[in-house]
């Protein structure tokens, strides 16, 4: 009869054990990482971006957001505290306040999130400017990268410390 033996197998669960124990930790810091690379671009997109202080503009365009409208984007502009919903862990980057141009209907500022809709999409006024979705795609290989190697950073280290 044939056998079998495996030496270190109690090493091994125990490495697993504490990676299922870690992960939370390790998914968030993969996740900020790679969020880190896409707003740090975001960021980059929204300094690109033109500055029009023009107001009114007769069957014109603008061709970009006010210099308040700008540094509103930037200021506002953020990630998320990570969440898990249903078992799937994320992170959000967006737009939070206002900017410092009040009006009526707008008493506390315009929305940053409202400006970057705005921006992005364009209005009847406004010519539309992807700095979002183009700063997302130039970095998403970037950011694949990083929480990759986020993670086997992670992993390797906490197999060190379980002397694997």
């Amino acid at each position: 009869m044939a056998r079998l033996e495996f030496d270190g197998i109690d090493d091994l669960v125990k490495e697993i054990n504490s990676m299922q124990a870690h992960t939370d930790e390790f998914c968030g810091i993969a996740l900020y990482n790679g969020a880190k690379v896409v707003a740090d671009s975001v960021k980059q997109a929204i300094i690109e971006l033109p500055i029009d202080n023009t107001v009114y503009v007769k069957n014109g365009m603008k061709y970009g957001p006010s210099r308040d409208q700008k540094t509103g984007l930037i200021n506002g502009f953020g990630i998320t505290k990570m969440r898990k919903d249903d078992g799937v862990y994320n992170v959000k980057l967006g737009f939070d306040g206002f900017n410092t141009i009040k009006t009526n209907a707008w008493p506390n500022g315009q929305p940053n999130s409202l400006i970057a809709r705005a921006v992005e999409g364009g209005t009847s006024f406004l010519r539309p400017n992807k700095f979002f979705a183009k700063a997302i795609n130039r970095s998403k290989k970037e950011c694949e990268q990083k929480m990759q190697s986020s993670l086997e950073n992670y992993m390797n280290n906490l197999a060190d410390r379980f002397g694997g």
